[in-house]
């Protein structure tokens, strides 16, 4: 198969376990500082002798679990194999994957034109019990020693960080910790363990709450969320067009506990990023009657716009604005699919019109401009991208080729505005 490999040592089912000395018990949930069981790993449809944990004793070890159905995990896997091929006598990524099924894996595989030595397996019961978590990636770093260093997420594993820690920089972490099934249930209850029959509620961060969000039957949960996301998600905005609609006329004080920072490539800017996340994100809790849920947003919408009074001092408005945006218009040539061929072809077809402006709001959120439809078409249309679907002037040249046409202009457009709240 011709595209990029992905020669990383993947990890099937357990056959055998032989304690280090000093090692927890069989099955014991293991923990930063323990030192890591040895453990024979068959590989899996493939052939090769089994894997020994204790024969990358002098390497470290990354072992990452993952998910098919994991969007973030796609990217993660591609970094373990950027890191695996930088660092092959310093560093062994060990992939486990114990939910998909084999031809699922493959397909993946396959999909991304990676190829591996094995394939991965589906059954690694000893290894969940080893380190629990509920969502994806998730990563373990050990040393050469064998010792447990970190429990973590998949950001760290970058190639800046990996050079410091080879360098002797001490690990520092942010540990990660997840309960499966953690924000199923009301935050709230009642002493005697009964849930009221209404309540709403603003808390801050929450330990051992992954971020999420749920909508079940009278239950709507955001879990570890910053304040300006649960203020979008109470007025509507899409996420990728969320910061368009939104005008944040704050101080820069004020806007540093709305914005996240970036992430950086350190070990240190990551930590920073996750010190900011603890500080600044919230869980919001709706639980009320079934029946009423067609009042969930505003509802949701009245609370925010409290708690961003009161706890925050800034106010909220939705107000209408002018905005340069990217006006879609059909030209005067005849709509003409291209005929596209090859890996990089996309092809809409037979789609009304709303659906060409999202797919061109996605894959353009980074220009800066809100798209806006006045084509004035009633019928569906079929178009057809090629090469750089980011790129604005790419995506300009397809759709000038087919009949259409991108033009800035300015237009009135509703926006939620934060400003700071006027003390009297």
């Amino acid at each position: 198969m011709k595209g990029r490999y992905l020669m990383i040592a993947s990890v099937c089912f357990i056959i055998c376990f032989i304690p280090w000395e000093g090692s927890p018990a069989y099955g014991q949930e293991m923990h930063i500082g323990d030192v890591m069981p040895e453990i024979k790993l068959n590989r899996y449809m493939s052939s090769g002798e089994p894997i020994e944990i204790k024969s990358f004793k002098d390497k470290w070890i990354i072992i990452d679990f993952w998910s098919a159905l994991c969007s973030g995990c796609m990217n993660s896997l591609a970094q373990m194999d950027v890191l695996q091929k930088a660092y092959p006598e310093q560093l062994q990524v060990i992939l486990v994957n114990n939910k998909d099924r084999p031809d699922l894996t493959r397909q993946v595989f396959e999909k991304k034109g990676w190829e591996l030595p094995s394939l991965l397996s589906t059954t690694q019961p000893l290894l969940d019990d080893m380190f629990p978590h509920h969502t994806y990636p998730h990563q373990v770093w050990i040393n050469p020693e064998g010792i447990i260093q970190a429990i973590t997420h998949e950001t760290y594993a970058l190639p800046q960080v990996v050079k410091e820690v080879l360098g002797g920089q001490p690990l520092a972490m942010k540990l990660k910790q997840d309960v499966a099934g953690d924000i199923q249930k009301p935050l709230l209850s009642m002493q005697d363990g009964r849930l009221p029959y209404y309540y709403s509620a603003i808390t801050p961060y929450m330990d051992k709450v992954s971020s999420g969000i749920l909508n079940d039957r009278g239950n709507l949960v955001y879990s570890n969320q910053s304040a300006l996301h649960l203020l979008q998600a109470a007025y509507g905005l899409s996420s990728y067009t969320a910061m368009l609609h939104t005008r944040l006329e704050v101080s820069d004080n004020k806007r540093s506990q709305l914005v996240a920072p970036p992430q950086g490539s350190t070990m240190d800017s990551i930590n920073a990023f996750f010190q900011w996340f603890r500080d600044n994100t919230y869980c919001y809790n709706l639980y009320m009657p079934e029946n009423d849920l067609k009042d969930s947003k505003e509802i949701m919408k009245r609370d925010m716009n409290l708690f961003f009074e009161q706890h925050l001092d800034l106010a909220i408005s939705w107000e209408t604005r002018p905005t340069t945006c990217l006006v879609l218009k059909k030209t005067n040539e005849p709509v003409t699919p291209a005929d596209l061929k090859g890996l990089n072809a996309l092809k809409l077809e037979n789609k009304p019109i709303r659906k060409i402006v999202t797919f061109l709001q996605v894959h353009l959120k980074d220009s800066g401009y809100l798209i806006i439809d006045e084509t004035g078409m009633m019928d569906n249309v079929s178009l057809s991208f090629s090469g750089d679907l980011n790129d604005l002037d790419n995506i300009q040249k397809e759709l000038q080729a087919q009949g259409f046409n991108l033009e800035k202009a300015t237009r009135n457009l509703p926006m939620l505005v934060v400003t700071e709240k006027l003390n009297h």
